[in-house]
């Protein structure tokens, strides 16, 4: 219901600058303790310093869950989740989390992100839509590659912050 909520309801949000790194740590120790229940190791690096994103924080850590849950569902028998934060160019933050988990079949990958689909039990098809959403609203994309029994790769890339002055722009 909450993610009905999310596509139908208009939000007022509020951009601030804040560290990838620290918002991506707190949904990590949020979710650690399911990650340990099923043998699931968490390894995040970063290949530069500065991780700042003009965002709105909520909305970030919601992305994060949607795709962090899915990997982990994605790897019954254990195994690791790498995380990596990365500069493609100077102005934008790349984030990409890669499992190990049982892939997904190419002739489903066309319908990913669409609404209702899904190839899980209890999913409801909307986690990724929504993400996509929220990526969209601050001007990012979302890149999907995977291969069967090889894993998944998702590939986030954010325009990275620039320097506020005083409280900075809202957007609607």
């Amino acid at each position: 219901m909450s993610e009905f909520l999310i596509l139908a309801k208009p939000q007022a949000v509020h951009f601030r600058n804040k560290n990838v790194r620290d918002i991506l740590e707190d949904v990590l120790s949020l979710l650690s303790s399911q990650a340990n229940l099923h043998g699931i190791e968490f390894v995040m690096s970063s290949q530069t310093a500065e991780t700042d994103v003009h965002c709105e924080e909520n909305q970030l850590k919601q992305v994060f869950i949607n795709l962090l849950k899915n990997a982990m569902e994605a790897m019954p028998e254990g195994g690791v989740i790498r995380i990596d934060l990365f500069r493609p160019d100077p102005d934008h933050l790349g984030i990409t989390i890669t499992d190990e988990g049982v892939g997904i079949p190419e002739h489903q990958m066309e319908k990913v992100g669409e609404p209702f689909f899904t190839n899980k039990e209890n999913g409801t098809g909307l986690g990724l839509m929504v993400s996509q959403r929220i990526v969209e609203g601050h001007k990012g994309s979302l890149q999907i590659k995977s291969a069967v029994n090889k894993g998944t790769q998702v590939t986030l890339t954010l325009p990275a912050a620039r320097p506020e002055h005083g409280e900075g722009p809202e957007r609607e």
